[in-house]
């Protein structure tokens, strides 16, 4: 993702959590846990690939540790119902996804 991609990352976030403050105060905190795995696992995925292409040879897979971190994240949604809504956390989880459909869309 490029810059012009974290701004639309962040606007489509920020938006979106105002929307879930206004309707549900969970909905909003679960949404932005998601946002937030989301994010680390890009980052996880990103360093992944530099590693793999700088040594020419498959790096350890980050793949396990990103299903790790989406289902601890829904986990704790589950279990802390009363702070967090499992819904929206899986929306934010799909975030970076929306954003480079987003982006994509806005540049045709």
């Amino acid at each position: 993702m490029n810059r012009k991609s974290w701004h639309i990352f962040a606007a489509v976030a920020i938006a979106l959590a105002i929307i879930f403050l206004i309707i549900r105060f969970q909905y909003m905190t679960g949404f932005l846990l998601g946002c937030l795995v989301s994010i680390l696992a890009y980052k996880n995925t990103e360093r992944y690939v530099d590693q793999t292409m700088r040594i020419r040879t498959p790096a350890p897979s980050s793949f396990p540790l990103n299903f790790a971190m989406w289902a601890g994240a829904l986990i704790l949604c589950a279990v802390l119902e009363e702070y967090l809504s499992i819904l929206p956390c899986a929306l934010g989880l799909f975030m970076v996804r929306i954003t480079l459909v987003v982006q994509e869309w806005l540049s045709h």
